[in-house]
């Protein structure tokens, strides 16, 4: 009687580990011991030899700069930024405090950027950008000031820059500086001919500065913050053109107000009644009544 074979296969018996296993693997692992070893051994070796051998290369001639060159500068010396980042020729170049000079240039007030560069083999380059004055700060002593309110030191053998001057202020740290600096800064950016005319700023009573045009003599008030009266400051340069064109020299143009402008005689000139001025365009429309509406308010 012949019995039907399942179709399953039989899985292969499992093999016992040999109980010397490990020992026959043992000569093996020793080997990769040493070998571990050996290579810890020549990889200290190698880096005892480098720091042993690294200051003689350093003072090898090849590596010895020659020439700093210094780039961007205007106000500052050659000289002075080079002792400032105490990169000085003669030094090696696996010796250069790269690092520590970049944190001593940023630290001037008038470099506002800078960049250190090697150029192979033995030339330096400090690439500066120093900070723009903005304006000149009458504070004690005149110094020229920053768009940032960073105050600027005295250049050698260089005068201030031709800027508005700031009067009347404490001194860097008065909160009403921050305002008169984006004043001057929005008058170059946006209306030259105004900034050109700009010759100073100083705080008016209440909440605004006053501005001296010396084109027309006009003194010029500022309601603060100035972004607030920027709409109005766009009008500045037409009304005083305007004024000019029909004879009227030293008055108060007060942007105090919103939607209308106000010129009145400065007390020096003349005493008189304030008068509202409307702008050309708005006279073109509205003539005579425009402004006896504006009076009224």
């Amino acid at each position: 009687m012949r019995f039907r074979r399942s179709g399953r296969r039989r899985l292969p018996a499992r093999r016992s580990v040999p109980r010397d296993f490990g020992r026959r693997r043992g000569p093996r692992t020793w080997r990769r011991t040493a070998a571990i070893v050996a290579a810890a051994g020549a990889f200290g070796a190698a880096c005892a030899g480098i720091v042993l051998v690294a200051p003689i290369v350093a003072d090898l001639p090849l590596f010895t700069i020659s020439v700093v060159s210094v780039r961007g500068n205007e106000c500052l010396s050659s000289d002075e930024v080079r002792e400032f980042a105490g990169i000085l020729p003669g030094t090696s170049l696996l010796r250069l405090p790269r690092a520590e000079a970049l944190g001593r240039l940023r630290q001037h007030p008038r470099i506002e950027r800078a960049v250190v560069a090697v150029r192979p083999w033995s030339e330096v380059v400090i690439l500066v950008t120093e900070r723009r004055p903005l304006a000149l700060l009458a504070a004690g002593d005149v110094r020229e000031i920053a768009a940032d309110g960073r105050v600027l030191p005295a250049a050698h053998g260089r005068f201030p820059k031709d800027a508005p001057l700031l009067t009347g202020f404490r001194g860097a740290d008065d909160p009403r500086l921050a305002d008169a600096l984006r004043l001057v800064g929005w008058l170059a950016e946006e209306e030259p001919q105004l900034h050109d005319a700009l010759s100073e700023v100083r705080p008016d009573s209440g909440q605004a500065l006053s501005a001296y045009l010396t084109s027309g003599h006009f003194w010029v008030r500022i309601p603060t913050p100035v972004d607030r009266a920027r709409e109005r400051l766009r009008w500045l340069r037409t009304v005083t053109n305007d004024l000019m064109v029909r004879g009227v020299a030293g008055a108060v143009v007060d942007l105090g107000y919103e939607g209308q402008i106000v010129v009145r005689p400065h007390p020096a000139w003349a005493a008189a009644a304030d008068s509202a001025y409307a702008p050309p365009e708005e006279r073109a429309e509205g003539g005579q009544e425009n402004r006896e509406n504006r009076r009224g308010a």
